[in-house]
């Protein structure tokens, strides 16, 4: 926390992620000033309260028209968009522009296991989650589903492991990538963010872009924007289908579902035994084993939290 004592800070959008921030802040000694563009009245009564007992100051402003080069550090709350006029202009006075998921890969001592995709990612980082404690893991969830990380952060130690539900909010800044990072599939979505669906992809992409060989990266292979994503990562690389067979990986074929990971394949479950309803299901399924196993678990692990 040291790192933060006298500097001012600036945190746009008082979400969770700006509740979470303020708590992890509340006793740095850091002046810390909220921006959201809504008013007041309008933010979640909780999450003002405690802004305003950690000392905060909090200012209903459009974001653009902010001037953030007072600041020593600035966090971007995932919905506020990279492109801000108002912080591309800090980024290039030198201002350090960070957010809660970035903070949270700095200080976190815990192995992550990082998934994203256009859909199934909280099915996909549940279902891991359950398989982590079920082989008796000191297991955490976090990011899009459950509880904001940085709430968990100082109970973990370097034998936890973390599951993140990452956005491309949250990814599109990233500069470090989990040791598992999980690339579910990816569609056209969130056009509304981003400028383009190129700049959405290149997004997801930063799951896997900053590992090196001694991670995992797990790819759908059963779309082509994750599927080809595979030359973007230095780490060992997984694929999943429910289509087609892959020569490395878990897969669907003949009604059951089917683990390789190096010369032989090996028959997991059959599929009328998976509980998840849907065939679509059976990627995040398959996606799940692949990971579960790169994290060191068993069958024992893996199978019931399949069937049930």
């Amino acid at each position: 926390m040291n790192d933060f004592k006298d500097k001012k800070i600036a945190i746009l959008g008082l979400g969770a992620e700006g509740d979470s921030l303020v708590r992890y802040l509340f006793q740095s000694g850091a002046s810390v000033t909220i921006f959201d563009q809504n008013k007041e009245s309008d933010l979640v009564s909780q999450f003002v309260i405690r802004a305003r007992e950690g000392g905060c100051q909090i200012i209903s402003q459009d974001l653009d028209s902010i001037d953030l080069n007072v600041f020593d550090i600035v966090f971007r709350s995932p919905g506020v968009r990279l492109s801000t006029i108002s912080i591309q202009n800090a980024m290039k006075m030198g201002v350090k522009v960070s957010s809660a998921t970035k903070l949270f890969f700095e200080k976190c001592p815990a192995t992550i296991i990082g998934v994203t995709g256009t859909k199934g990612k909280g099915t996909t980082s549940t279902l891991i989650y359950e398989m982590l404690k079920k082989g008796g893991k000191n297991a955490c969830i976090g990011g899009n589903i459950g509880t904001p990380p940085l709430d968990f952060l100082d109970s973990l130690h370097p034998e936890s492991v973390v599951v993140l539900e990452l956005s491309s909010f949250q990814l599109q800044d990233l500069e470090v990538s989990p040791h598992i990072g999980v690339l579910l599939m990816i569609t056209s979505e969130h056009m509304d963010y981003h400028e383009s669906i190129e700049e959405y992809v290149d997004a997801k992409r930063n799951l896997l872009r900053f590992q090196d060989t001694e991670d995992f990266a797990i790819v759908n292979h059963d779309y082509p924007a994750s599927n080809e994503s595979d030359i973007y990562t230095s780490g060992r690389v997984y694929k999943v289908s429910r289509e087609q067979v892959v020569d490395q990986g878990c897969y669907v074929y003949e009604n059951a579902i089917w683990l390789k990971m190096g010369e032989k394949a090996e028959r997991i479950v059959d599929v009328k035994d998976v509980a998840l309803p849907g065939r679509h299901n059976l990627e995040n399924v398959c996606a799940a084993i692949v990971t579960a196993a790169c994290a060191g678990l068993d069958m024992k692990a893996i199978i019931p939290v399949i069937r049930s």
